[in-house]
């Protein structure tokens, strides 16, 4: 399961509750970064070392990533 399926599954009505609504974005990332850190927790092995290496400074970024990815499946609803 990639990271946006998971991050879908995991939380995804709370989170575009959130997205939808006029919450600050800080409060956004507070919940895409606890979602991040429960994929982190279980597929570290699987994923791999390396992917968090290199997104852990790239989590914000990763978040406006997800939103987009998100509003995007919305309009096709």
């Amino acid at each position: 399961m990639d990271f946006f399926q998971y991050a879908q599954h995991e939380d995804r009505d709370r989170l575009v509750v959130k997205i939808k609504s006029s919450v600050s974005e800080a409060e956004i990332n507070q919940v895409f970064s606890a979602i991040y850190r429960r994929y982190k927790a279980f597929h570290k092995k699987k994923v791999g070392e390396n992917f968090f290496k290199e997104i852990d400074d790239l989590v914000d970024k990763l978040c406006d990533d997800f939103e987009q990815h998100v509003l995007r499946q919305m309009e096709n609803e």
